[in-house]
This record gives structure tokens, C-alpha cells and sequence, in this order.
């Protein structure tokens, strides 16, 4: 195992530590393992309904293909979105951006109807974290035993620098988007929390997906920019909800 291979494991899971530690320095203290570990059971949750959903037309199209090789299914499917022109490749990525930003949203929003503000933001850090750890063993499994290690020895060295940038800006997005649905919630426009979080979440996961389809050093800019601006600007409207919550009284 080379240091760039463990680099490719380390990167996004630092990105997701460096929230916490973001989360902690603006004084919130009221972390909780129970709200934190259903932010990973929902992560897991949408993951599972998610990717059958997106990848459902590519697979249909590629699907003879495939059915004809398995062993090279992630081959065909790399070479199908590569012969796309733009136009498709643009139809795919909204595809896969909105069906990530509805389902992801959906569940956000079913676990913490009722919550606090102490336990949305947990529960959002525990997306968060968990989600660059996914990215992390993944990418790890995908460079290093799939592809193989030569194709991680060959990433340049601010590509890790950018992965742990962009894995704290998700986590942010994901602490300040539950926050949101909470103080939606709270405000009774749960619906119109829920669309804007929606839109927004899908616009950046479009970007996303269009940034991977093309390879643009721009677009994964303008991703990368907008995803670190809207976690910003929710986490630091919201975050002292949580700090300022009084703590729940027992009942007994």
C-alpha cells in the first residue's frame, strides 16, 4: 500500500473531522452519540434507496452490454456517459443531483420532524462525517483494488488537498441543511423548508455529477465555491439555536 493509496482513504475523512472541529471552535459543545449515530443511519438509509434510483436509466441503456461482460460492468457503464454529448450529459447529471437532493432531504426530513436544534445539528454531522468516510473506504476500494494502485500513485498531490476541502464543505452543507428543516419546521413552512432544501441541495449534486461527466476545472470550482458558501451561511445563521437550546428537562 503506497501513501498515496492511504491518502486517497485519509483525505475525506480528515475533510469530515475538520467540521467537527469547525462545529466545536463556534462553541457548540452539546454533541450527542445517539442523534450523531441516526445521522449515519439516515445516510445509509438514503444511500440505499438512492443509487438504484440513479443509476435505473443508465443501466437500462447499458444494460445489454453488460449483461454480456459483468466483469467489465464498471467499464461499459464509464464508457457509455463518456460517449454521451453534452446535451445528455446534462439530462444525466440533473438526474443524478435531484434524485440525490429529494431522497436525501426526504429522510433528513422524516428523522428530525419534531427534533431540536441540538439534535438536528448532530444528526446532520453525523451525515456529514459519515458520508466522507463513505467517500473515503470507497474511493479507497475503487483506486487501489479496482483500478489499481498505479492509478492513485498518478493523482497529483492538491487533488487529496481538494478532497479534504470538499468533504468539509459537504459536511457543513449537510449540518446547515438539517438545521434549516428544523428552524423550517419550527417556523410552520416545513414544505417550503423542504423545497428550498430540495433545489438547492440538487443544484449542487448536479454540478457535482456535470463536474465528474466533463472533467471541467470550472465547474468543479463553482461546486466546490457554492457548496462551502450555502454550508457557511446556514451553520452560522443557525448554530447558536443549538448552542442557546435549553437542555431538556427529565420528565421524572
Amino acid at each position: 500500500m503506497t501513501c498515496r493509496g492511504v491518502l486517497v482513504l485519509v483525505a475525506p475523512i480528515l475533510g469530515g473531522l475538520v467540521s467537527v472541529v469547525f462545529i466545536r471552535a463556534l462553541g457548540f459543545k452539546k454533541f450527542t452519540g445517539g442523534e450523531v449515530l441516526l445521522g449515519l443511519v439516515v445516510f445509509v438509509i438514503s444511500l440505499i434507496v438512492q443509487q438504484p434510483i440513479q443509476q435505473l436509466p443508465i443501466l437500462v441503456n447499458a444494460l445489454p452490454a453488460i449483461l454480456s461482460n459483468p466483469a467489465a460492468a464498471q467499464t461499459i457503464i464509464g464508457e457509455f456517459l463518456a460517449s454521451l454529448d453534452t446535451a445528455f450529459k446534462a439530462l444525466v447529471a440533473l438526474w443524478l443531483g435531484f434524485v440525490a437532493g429529494l431522497v436525501q432531504t426526504a429522510f433528513k426530513y422524516v428523522f428530525t420532524k419534531g427534533k431540536r436544534y441540538v439534535d438536528a445539528l448532530n444528526i446532520g454531522l453525523g451525515f456529514g462525517v459519515t458520508e466522507a468516510l463513505y467517500v473515503g473506504v470507497s474511493g479507497f476500494i475503487y483506486s487501489a483494488l479496482i483500478a489499481g494502485v498505479t492509478n492513485a500513485r498518478g493523482v497529483p498531490t492538491y487533488l487529496y488537498a481538494l478532497s479534504v476541502a470538499e468533504r468539509f464543505s459537504a459536511s457543513l452543507f449537510h449540518v446547515g441543511s438539517t438545521l434549516f428543516l428544523v428552524h423550517a419546521a419550527k417556523s410552520g413552512i416545513s414544505r417550503v423548508g423542504v423545497a428550498v432544501v430540495v433545489v438547492v441541495h440538487g443544484s449542487i449534486d448536479t454540478l457535482a455529477a456535470l463536474t465528474q461527466l466533463t472533467g471541467s476545472p470550472i465547474l468543479l470550482a463553482a461546486t466546490e465555491a457554492l457548496t462551502l458558501a450555502v454550508g457557511l451561511v446556514l451553520v452560522l445563521k443557525l448554530y447558536k439555536g443549538a448552542i442557546q437550546e435549553p437542555e431538556e428537562r427529565p420528565i421524572w
